[in-house]
């Protein structure tokens, strides 16, 4: 069997063994030896002198919903109390302690998580008509014999818990997964001497509503996909402060007593391993409001411009509302499993406000308005200037042209037909504008064919084709061809297809096709590139492929990417002679063909890629191996386990062979991958070894390594070899 054809076969493998590793990977990575145990308290019932809360079950759900979807917490160590009932608590504690005692005594890293959304006071928690005062908490609390216990406490005076017994207030101290912690930290919705607010417009106290906002990835301040228990309350603090100073009951000011040993972050969520998104670009900004299909807010915040961010949520269909200074704008967005929504500026209609005069105000002062309305493009709400339709015009140069007339009076001008000889514009064009160079400022629904250039602004649903270049710049979801000898440039929202011999950059929410010797999109959509070069920046991440000599993505790529050259800051499987990622992996490990041998290992997350050195010291073939290889990769039976299939082709180096006999091995590879801990692999297998040498050269022991040959056929000037043999090896 030939070398090609034998890459052939591994290459149609390949995604064979593609499905759910990524998200396998992720599980693993966020885990590690880490178990997660909640307790999960949400009591409305605070006795006969106190009001009945109406959403502390809620608030329980919402929080342990977030910290199993996102937090690594297994449903079935999740233990929800709604009774108010104390005995009923204090069974729960004594049941975690168990639980926590089981999973320590198996050598693993455990973490308590104690959320309580209810009644208290200055002395304690009120459960129904019963006191369990914060020394008790406390002890409860710590008597979970975990590495390290978190509680969050969303009721009224309850900051006094965080002075109880000497807890100090210090900058949070946090750790990540690899770190070794102790301690403890209870962050309070509120300081000793305030109310903790709910409201019936988000059906939720604000404290809870923000913390899980910030848990779904609004607090991921520095945008590296995991939220730490630092970003989430700083986000919290925040966002209550800001929403309860206007309120009957006053300014509401979360508090913490964070008390841990150790370094590093401690990781609250792991925004990687969601199973939907919804990505905010940097440059939307305002008041941002998303509610689920039941008109349910499950999510709020302040979106500065120039930060992106990405909402992890369950799939499902969302309204989104962005809140401006002067304008509401809404939408409706359907997030799809395993993928990535980009919203964008024409996902979003401003809505018409209805216009109501303050009574007293002088006639003409500007109308107030509220923010309820139909849906309705900005532009078609207000009053503008008069349309003129101009059927056909002709231009030598603008102004010289037969829509002057028309514009001297202000008017806007609509033509279906526009010939020019030299420069041409209108407003709007609906048909065909024909010339050297062409503009339309407004609306274009139809084509601009320009000999020299096409622009464009506003709306575009139509084609430009051009032998120069082609340029659009609008705010509104285009759909559109761009065709062009030099360079297409188009800057808005929506469906595109662009092909041009030399450039194709887009910006602002692109889904469609670019083909072109150089591809550029920032923050897409959805994406098909083809071209010889191809980079992707900006965005939370797009789902599509890269197909070129060298393909480049700065943001997470839910596709592929194929060429000579690949880099992702993560992608779904790269297929490429050189193919990076920031997950990088050493190996060692040996086999029957390279005695010792050193990999650098490349993660996306169905595939991998390799660059490995090493030696073979058995047989007159014997020298250095240096090569490269993929691989793709499947969870076997559990998280730790991992079965891996993979080529590599090697170039030898051997003594005293002249460098035009440079011999060949192809490795194929079958192996089982095992996670020890949190960063130790180990890896074996089996291996099937070819070996292609010239004839002239070939001796008994002409080739690398050792094991029975099972193959041996000459054809012309090369000899190939094929013996059966292992690899075993270890990983960080």
């Amino acid at each position: 069997m030939t070398l090609w054809l034998r890459a052939g076969v591994v290459v149609s493998l390949l995604g064979a063994f593609a499905p759910q590793a990524a998200r396998a990977q992720d599980a693993e990575v966020a885990r590690g030896e880490l178990h997660r145990f909640a307790l999960v308290v949400g009591i409305n019932d605070g006795g006969k002198a106190r009001v009945p809360l109406r959403y502390a079950g809620r608030d329980a759900h919402a929080f342990a919903d977030v910290m199993v979807q996102l937090g690594g917490v297994d449903p079935r160590d999740v233990l929800h109390v709604e009774r108010a009932d104390l005995s009923q608590l204090r069974v729960g504690f004594e049941a975690m302690a168990g639980r926590v005692a089981q999973a320590r005594a198996r050598g693993e890293h455990t973490e308590f998580l104690l959320f309580y959304s209810g009644h208290s006071d200055e002395q304690g928690l009120r459960v129904g008509e019963a006191l369990m005062d914060y020394a008790e908490l406390r002890k409860l609390v710590t008597s979970v014999d975990a590495d390290v216990r978190i509680a969050v406490v969303d009721s009224c005076a309850s900051g006094a818990l965080t002075r109880i017994k000497g807890g100090t207030r210090r900058p949070p101290f946090l750790f990540d997964l690899s770190s070794e912690v102790r301690g403890h930290a209870f962050l309070t919705s509120a300081s000793g001497d305030e109310a903790a607010q709910e409201s019936d417009r988000i059906k939720a106290s604000f404290f809870t509503h923000f913390l899980v906002s910030g848990l779904r990835g609004a607090a991921d301040f520095n945008a590296d996909g995991r939220v730490t228990l630092n970003e989430a309350y700083r986000f919290a603090f925040d966002e209550t402060l800001a929403r309860t100073e206007r309120t009957q009951a006053g300014a509401q000011h979360p508090a913490y007593d964070i008390q841990l040993a150790g370094t590093g972050d401690l990781v609250m969520t792991d925004l990687r391993a969601t199973d939907a998104s919804l990505g905010v670009p940097a440059g939307l900004s305002g008041r941002l409001y998303i509610r689920d299909a039941s008109g349910h807010l499950v999510a709020e915040l302040s979106k500065p411009r120039g930060r992106g961010i990405e909402l992890s949520l369950p799939p499902g269909d969302y309204s989104v509302a962005l809140e401006g200074e002067r304008e509401r704008k809404e939408g409706r967005v359907t997030l799809k499993p395993a993928a990535t929504y980009a919203l964008s500026a024409g996902d979003l209609q401003a809505v018409a406000q209805e216009k109501t005069r303050t009574r007293g105000a002088p006639e003409g002062a500007a109308n107030a308005a509220t923010s309820e309305g139909a849906a309705k493009p900005a532009a078609e709400a207000e009053d503008g200037p008069p349309v003129e339709r101009i059927p056909f015009a002709a231009s030598l140069i603008s102004p010289l042209d037969s829509n002057n007339s028309a514009r001297k009076h202000g008017a806007h001008i609509e033509n279906n037909f526009q010939v020019n000889l030299i420069w041409g514009r209108t407003d709007r064009i609906t048909g065909a504008q024909v010339g050297l160079a062409n503009h339309v400022g407004e609306r274009q629904r139809g084509a601009q064919i320009g000999y020299g250039f096409n622009t464009g602004f506003g709306e575009l649903r139509g084609a430009q084709v051009a032998s120069g270049f082609n340029l659009h710049d609008g705010t509104s979801e285009v759909q559109a061809v761009q065709v062009a000898a030099g360079a297409n440039l188009l800057r808005a929202p929506g469906h595109a297809l662009q092909v041009a011999a030399g450039f194709n950059g887009a910006q602002g929410g692109l889904k469609g096709v670019q083909l072109a010797a150089v591809n550029l999109a920032l923050a897409p959509r959805g994406l098909a590139q083809l071209g010889a070069v191809n980079l992707v920046a900006e965005g939370q991440s797009f789902g599509g492929v890269q197909f070129g000599a060298a393909n480049i993505s700065t943001t997470r790529l839910r596709g592929a990417q194929v060429g000579v050259f690949n880099y992702a800051s993560r992608a779904s499987a790269q297929v490429g002679v050189l193919s990076i990622t920031p997950s990088v992996h050493p190996q060692l490990w040996t086999s029957n063909a390279g005695i010792l041998m050193g990999s650098v290992r490349f993660d996306a997350d169905y595939t991998y890629s390799l660059l490995s050195v090493g030696t073979s010291f058995s047989g007159d073939g014997g020298g250095t191996l240096g090569g490269f290889g993929i691989g793709s990769k499947t969870p076997a039976i559990a998280e730790r386990f991992f079965i891996e299939l993979d080529a590599s082709g090697y170039a030898i180096s051997v003594p005293d062979l002249a460098a035009r006999y440079t011999p060949l091995l192809l490795q194929l590879r079958l192996m089982l991958r095992v996670q020890l801990m949190q960063h130790l692999q180990l890896f074996g297998g089996l291996a099937l070894n070819t070996y292609f040498s010239h004839t002239e050269r070939l001796g008994d022991g002409d080739r690398p390594g050792y094991g029975p040959i099972i193959e041996k056929v000459t054809d012309g000037d090369y000899t190939e070899q094929t013996w059966p043999g292992f690899v075993l090896g270890v990983g960080l």
